[in-house]
């Protein structure tokens, strides 16, 4: 846990993959964080949209949207249950969703972890 807790999300391919053997344990936890990201990120990407570029805070941006990320990844493995299909099925979708952030940056790595948890979702 410490890239997660230290790191700022940021771990390598060896500890992410010691940590996803931990899914069915941590899923719940790292969606949670994973959506709550999601706000700190708008926060942050409204304030270097509208001020002048400040280099230390859009260094924060980035390494939060790759804990966000890696938290999507964890929560949104293969062997994870079927919770969150379940959960977005009561949920109204309209203009946002929880990898909306991801999606938003066009970059390869980052909308490639928010398809891995459309996937997860199914139907």
């Amino acid at each position: 846990m410490e890239p997660f807790v230290h790191g700022w999300g940021l771990p390598s391919r060896q500890q992410f993959g010691r940590l996803i053997e931990w899914s069915p344990v941590l899923e719940h936890l790292a969606y949670r964080c994973a959506t709550r990201m999601s706000s700190l990120m708008d926060a942050i990407r409204y304030d270097i949209l509208k001020s002048k570029m400040n280099e230390a805070r859009l260094a924060q941006y980035w390494m939060a949207m790759h804990a966000m990320g890696n938290a999507i990844l964890l929560s949104s493995a293969p062997e994870a249950n079927p919770w969150l299909s379940d959960m977005a099925k009561r949920i109204q979708w309209v203009s946002w969703t929880p990898t909306f952030p991801l999606l938003r940056e066009r970059t390869l790595w980052l909308a490639a972890c928010a398809a891995r948890s459309a996937i997860a979702f199914r139907k």
